[in-house]
């Protein structure tokens, strides 16, 4: 191993490693740049400060990292890699949504729909009537790349599909952040935080979906 850090950053699984799992298996444990070697004792003693700072450093570096992300946020840019349907990013400033028009036609649609009395499931319904592909056939069809499952039928809308557009935020000219996170820096499980902050995008002028243009 080149250093300890690249063998892990917690101080206690990489003690019970070290000193407890290797040993009873038989295996040597070297760590080049701190001149740690189990066979041999050589820097053994020193390995708990050695990971105890480590430890620290993987800590701080995230703390900076949310710190960062944070300060985006409060400055209303939006932090988040996805793009919601209706929109594409800028390809020449990554943090600028442009609108996908014949994405935001479907969108408006929805919204006009919705303003005229019709409920998610009559909306789904008239979108499937009409043959409008669902987001994630209207991606396969343009070659953009997504991470959804195409259905069988590509028009088939799901009423949760048009609830989740209804009442997306960012349609309105926010910026939405932070409606997910990770437990922490040693746990990366996703989890909900709730409805997520939010403030204007800056985007002056930004031709908002579900605001006036709808």
């Amino acid at each position: 191993m080149k250093d300890l850090s690249r063998f892990g950053r917690e101080q206690v699984e990489m003690g019970r490693l070290t000193q407890v799992v290797y040993p009873s298996l038989g295996i040597r444990f070297i760590a080049i740049q701190e001149r740690v070697d189990t066979l041999t004792g050589d820097g053994v003693e020193m390995m708990p400060f050695h990971n105890i700072f480590n430890e620290w450093y993987a800590a701080q570096t995230s703390k900076k990292i949310r710190a960062v992300w944070q300060s985006k946020a409060d400055n209303g840019k939006r932090v988040s890699s996805s793009v919601p349907f209706g929109y594409m990013k800028d390809p020449n400033d990554k943090e600028k949504w442009l609108i996908d028009e014949p994405a935001a036609e479907v969108v408006r649609k929805i919204y006009a729909l919705c303003l005229a009395g019709r409920g998610p499931s009559q909306i789904a319904r008239q979108l499937e009537k009409e043959q409008i592909l669902v987001p994630s056939a209207y991606y396969e069809s343009i070659g953009r790349s997504h991470a959804q499952k195409v259905p069988a039928n590509p028009y088939c809308w799901d009423q949760k599909t048009v609830v989740g557009i209804l009442e997306n935020r960012q349609y309105t000219g926010c910026a939405v952040n932070f409606k997910t996170t990770t437990v922490s820096y040693k746990v990366h499980k996703t989890i909900y935080a709730g409805g997520g902050t939010s403030g204007h995008s800056g985007y002056a002028g930004t031709d908002h979906l579900g605001g006036t243009m709808a």
